[in-house]
C-alpha cells in the first residue's frame, strides 16, 4: 500500500461512484507512506499514525495503527475489496467507499446544493461573488 492514497467516494442514486463535494465536511483520505498512514478525516486536519500491522484476508485488510503524537488509542481500519478499483469501509452505521486518488480524478464531481447548507440570500450572494 506504500505510496497509495485512498480517497472517499460516494454512490449516486443509480449506484455510480462520484466525487461528492459537501459544503459541510471534506472527503476522508488515507495516505500510506513509509510505514505510516496519514489520515485526513472529514474536518481537514491530517493526522499521522504508525502502521503496527496489516492483516490480509481473501478480500479485505485490517490495518492496526498507533498515533504518533500523544494519545494511546489504537485505531483499526477495516477495508473490504469491492472490485479492482474500490474498497468499502463499514463503520459508525455507514458505508464509505474508497478508491485510489488516481482513479478518483476520473469520476464525475457532484457538489452539494448551496441551499442545503445556507439560506437563499447567502447562496445568491456567494454565487454572485463566484464563491459557489
Amino acid at each position: 500500500m506504500d505510496g497509495i492514497t485512498l480517497v472517499e467516494v460516494k454512490e449516486d442514486s443509480l449506484g455510480n461512484k462520484i466525487n461528492y463535494v459537501s459544503c459541510i465536511v471534506s472527503t476522508i483520505k488515507y495516505r500510506f507512506k513509509n510505514g505510516f498512514i496519514y489520515i485526513q478525516p472529514r474536518m481537514d486536519v491530517e493526522e499521522r499514525y504508525e502502521i503496527k500491522s496489516i492483516r490480509k484476508y481473501a478480500d479485505s485488510l485490517v490495518i492496526k495503527t498507533y498515533p504518533v503524537k500523544g494519545g494511546s488509542a489504537t485505531y483499526y481500519i477495516k477495508l473490504k475489496k469491492v472490485d479492482e478499483l474500490y474498497w468499502k469501509e463499514e463503520s459508525y452505521n455507514e458505508v464509505n467507499f474508497f478508491t485510489d486518488s488516481l482513479n478518483s480524478i476520473e469520476l464525475p464531481v457532484v457538489e452539494q446544493p448551496c441551499i442545503e447548507c445556507f439560506n437563499k440570500e447567502e447562496c445568491d450572494e456567494m454565487k454572485k461573488n463566484g464563491e459557489w
